[in-house]
């Protein structure tokens, strides 16, 4: 049981002024005194800590504005009062809570905060508050600032601008800076450790010999960062001492061409008669070619302008796909389309191609106007036209 002057709690109830304390729709506690409470009512709150009774007084135009406004402070650490900022830290959010104590008119506000004050200050015994002064705290710019028309006096200003560090006490912060002495077991520690690494160092450093480093650098084609792993040393020892043995550093692009290779060894097997049999004289598409080997192809297009095989046209894959598009002249176009009037769909499936290349070919022939916002025309509108009698 929690009690003091003010707040009571017992078995989970709250107690205030001998008046227990109700929920209202799971947000707000407030008095029973039969008043209709809305999130928007102005009127004096609690804010409540239930692990000890103590509390803070405040007022409130909106009342959901401005429990949402010192939760977020308080959970966000910027309170501007740091007695219920401390508690709120200790206690955490869940042992607050936000009681509507009564609803007064705006205008009342600030007096009968003032009332509740006077009533509950205490100096901060029970009462967060850190001043008994209804309303925020007073400004200090202007006329309201008490040193508002006066100056400082000459000695006064003497003394500010006087103020510096002597020299014994420049001395003094040498001293402490400069006087630190590493106890000579450290010192000890540390010089061991630095000469366990050199010679770790060093006896890493003299695997790396000529012969090594051509066996695994030339012949097994190792990168540099593979020979330092397993020599337990850094990238730019191995590449110093390949430097200094005068071994030929390997190019980028061969290092490169060298790694996929090893990642795919099908890349082997795109010679320059693989290319010819299966692009040039089967008629193979590109992607059909990259399929037979899991390449991309990007890659086959590569080794065809290395082996400077020279590349089909849009024109000459199209017509290897489908056949049927030589067929779809200007003539034939003329015939089905205007003369005959069929549709753009069924010329497709006789012909075995998509409306949509029939509809090409009739712009393409300027056979079809194409439809637009403006012109509103369609292909009816030529077909429907008179025809010129020769």
């Amino acid at each position: 049981m929690i009690q003091n002057q003010v707040i009571k709690i017992d078995n989970n109830k709250i107690f205030l002024e001998d008046k227990e304390v109700l929920l209202l729709n799971n947000k707000y506690y407030y008095l029973n005194e039969g008043a209709v409470i809305n999130s928007s009512s102005s009127g004096i709150y609690f804010i409540v800590n239930i692990v000890d009774g103590k509390f803070y007084i405040g007022s409130a135009t909106n009342f959901q504005n401005r429990k949402s406004s010192h939760f977020s402070c308080l959970k966000n650490k910027k309170h501007g009062n740091p007695k219920l900022q401390n508690a709120f830290y200790k206690h955490k959010k869940e042992n607050f809570i936000f009681i509507i104590v009564s609803l007064i008119e705006k205008p009342l506000l600030k007096n009968v905060e003032q009332f509740y004050l006077d009533k509950y200050w205490d100096n901060g015994e029970n009462c967060y508050n850190i001043t008994n002064v209804a309303g925020r705290p007073p400004t200090y710019f202007g006329k309201e600032n008490h040193f508002y028309g006066k100056k400082h006096t000459e000695e006064s200003l003497k003394k500010m601008r006087g103020r510096s560090i002597s020299q014994e006490q420049r001395d003094h912060l040498s001293e402490c800076f400069t006087s630190r002495i590493v106890p000579e077991e450290v010192a000890e520690q540390i010089s061991r450790t630095h000469k366990l690494v050199a010679i770790q160092k060093n006896k890493n450093l003299s695997l790396l010999t000529e012969s090594y480093l051509y066996n695994e650098y030339i012949l097994n084609k190792k990168s540099k960062q593979q020979i330092a792993d397993e020599a337990k040393t850094s990238y730019g020892a191995v590449h110093n001492k390949i430097k200094e043995f005068n071994i030929e550093i390997r190019k980028q692009i061969d290092a490169l061409n060298f790694y996929f290779k090893k990642e795919n060894p099908n890349l082997e097997k795109i010679t320059k008669q693989f290319l010819i049999e299966n692009y040039c004289d089967k008629k193979l598409t590109i992607k059909e070619v990259s399929d037979l080997l899991g390449v991309s192809g990007p890659t086959i297009v590569k080794h065809l302008n290395l082996n400077k095989i020279s590349l089909r046209t849009t024109k000459e894959n199209k017509d290897l796909i489908n056949p049927n598009l030589n067929k779809i002249t200007k003539e034939l176009l003329e015939k089905e389309f205007v003369f005959n009037k069929k549709t753009t769909k069924k010329i497709a499936e006789q012909y075995g191609v998509s409306p949509q290349t029939i509809d090409r070919r009739l712009v393409k022939y300027k056979l079809k106007i194409i439809k637009t916002r403006k012109t509103k025309k369609s292909a009816r509108n030529l077909r429907n036209s008179p025809k010129i009698k020769d």
